[in-house]
């Protein structure tokens, strides 16, 4: 699952009228979105997932995900550093592949 946008779900940035919108701007990896998760809450959910995935008898796992938590699972991966993650964003339809 994505991020949470709580309020913000399914709005363009530029028509949101909540003034935190620019406290999120300014740091969305600890603000959280009016009603929703910061990219920390995210992080911390793929990071549990991850945590769990590597306990199971797997050799190799495909997973579909959104972009948000690609980069979440690179940066658990020590493949991107979180400052610069959002450079590392996965073209849409594209392919990333982490060892854990």
């Amino acid at each position: 699952m994505e991020i949470n946008f709580g309020e913000w779900e399914m709005q363009r940035f530029d028509a949101i009228s909540d003034p935190r919108l620019q406290e999120w701007f300014d740091d969305y990896f600890h603000v959280a979105a009016t009603g929703g998760e910061s990219f920390e809450d995210l992080y911390r959910r793929v990071a549990a997932f991850l945590d769990e995935l590597k306990k199971k008898p797997c050799q190799e796992v495909g997973i579909f995900a959104h972009g948000g938590v690609l980069i979440c699972a690179q940066i658990y991966a020590g493949a991107v550093q979180k400052e610069t993650a959002w450079e590392h964003l996965t073209p849409y339809g594209g392919v990333i592949s982490i060892d854990l």
